[in-house]
């Protein structure tokens, strides 16, 4: 089988990663191919939690350094989901007047704010 029918295989990219969840580094490499990427997940090596990534196949985690909480418990499948928080108003929904915006704080930012 040629590389055109198959795709051509390549290193889809090559980071450092650090874990919101334990704080452990680790190194992560995800694989290509031309034409088959695909939405997969790599996990942390120490508390498992998942994080998205395109790739032909799962990606490939080496752990740099543990983890830095002190724990040994495993990530829950629902942290770091994002939840609207009562009585706040999310960034996006701030009115627009002429003169500039409404800042979270209250402050105008705009035009006439330097003045």
């Amino acid at each position: 089988m040629s590389n055109e029918e198959s795709g051509c295989r390549y290193l889809r990219g090559t980071f450092q990663q650090t874990c919101g969840f334990c704080g452990c580094v680790f190194h992560v490499d995800v694989p290509g191919q031309t034409g088959r990427d695909v939405p997969e997940q790599y996990h942390c090596p120490e508390c498992d939690r998942s994080f998205p990534v395109k790739a032909c196949d799962p990606p490939t985690t080496t752990l740099i350094s543990k983890r830095t909480d002190g724990l040994e418990k495993q990530c829950p499948d629902d942290w770091g989901i994002a939840r609207p928080q009562k009585g706040r108003t999310p960034p996006q929904m701030l009115s627009w007047s002429k003169r500039g915006t409404k800042s979270l704080f209250g402050k105008r930012r705009g035009r006439r704010a330097a003045e």
